[in-house]
């Protein structure tokens, strides 16, 4: 069942890291589900790196080794992360999609 379809378009100016972005996207949808009481949800991310992030942290399996000039940003939106599906109860799905089979790309 699709909820509803949103964009969110990244400004030409945005400085932020894509990995960044991609976590503030993930955000986002996950506030809008949790808004609209979903309790399953498949996450779909064309970044390796974040679909490793998301599933270390909600799956609990081994730490997210972070660091650079991100770091604290990125640990920040991580634990944004497990606190909506903690505190909603919800069961997230992560899939990685190829870039080039990403339709909102």
């Amino acid at each position: 069942t699709v909820v509803e379809d949103r964009c969110w378009l990244r400004p030409v100016a945005d400085k932020r890291h894509i990995n960044v972005a991609e976590l503030t996207a993930a955000i986002k949808g996950l506030t809008l589900a949790a808004d609209y009481g979903v309790k399953k949800l498949t996450l779909m991310t064309d970044s390796k790196t974040v679909c490793e992030w998301l599933s270390a942290r909600l799956g609990d399996t081994r730490r997210v080794k972070l660091h650079g000039l991100y770091e604290t940003i990125v640990e920040r939106r991580l634990q944004i992360v497990e606190d909506i599906v903690t505190d909603t109860g919800m069961v997230v799905d992560l899939q990685w999609v190829p870039t080039d089979k990403n339709k909102a790309d």
